[in-house]
């Protein structure tokens, strides 16, 4: 992903009163302090402590207070430390095929579900299986590994879509799907789309 704020999560936030947002995977802060310093209250989260100390770094330079305990150094699968129906919003721009399987990535989303408040708002971006790119190598089903030796779970988009969906978590509009630029001879595709909370039917 590019160091530069997405034009998609951008979008999604365009004219949203502040709220709370959690960040997930939030790398260098590429996505999350253009929202601090709109007056939204960003948790950043994130499993590379030099991502966050640069995160943390270039809050301070664009003027914004984050606070430590806005801060938190964990893997994305891990979010048994926030409050059930807390955010108003959920960031995951690139983050989601970074788990270790199709199990592991329905846990994250029930987890996602249980934190955001109903009406929030989930901004997703994530690779998908629908094209996949010459430096990816099966090993289990839905999961791959790059030449580089990175774990990936990649899955159709509508696969996708429907776990969210499962999870009373609503699909707004339409999701979009396209290749990414080509790198290194090798492209990938890329899912868009927002959710957003439901009551359950259950």
């Amino acid at each position: 992903m590019s160091a530069k704020p997405s034009i998609f999560v951008s979008n999604a936030f365009a004219g949203a009163p502040p709220g709370k947002v959690l960040d997930l995977g939030c790398g260098t802060g590429r996505n999350s302090i253009p929202l601090l310093s709109k007056g939204f209250d960003v948790y950043f989260v994130d499993f590379s402590r030099p991502m966050l100390e640069l995160a943390m770094k270039k809050a301070r330079e664009a003027g914004c207070i984050l606070k430590k305990s806005r801060v938190a150094l964990r893997s994305i699968s891990s979010l048994k430390g926030y409050k059930s129906n807390f955010f108003d919003f959920v960031i995951a721009s690139g983050t989601l095929h970074q788990v270790a399987g199709q199990g592991e990535l329905e846990a994250l989303v029930g987890s996602i579900r249980r934190i955001l408040k109903i009406g929030g708002k989930v901004v997703v971006e994530v690779f998908t299986a629908d094209h996949i790119g010459a430096n990816l190598h099966p090993t289990l089903e839905g999961v791959y590994m790059t030449d580089s030796g990175i774990i990936q779970t990649l899955l159709p988009a509508n696969e996708i879509v429907n776990i969210f969906c499962k999870n009373s978590l609503q699909l707004l509009g339409r999701y979009s799907l396209c290749l990414t630029k080509e790198r290194m001879g090798y492209r990938s595709s890329i899912m868009r789309a927002e959710f957003t909370k439901i009551k359950s039917k259950q």
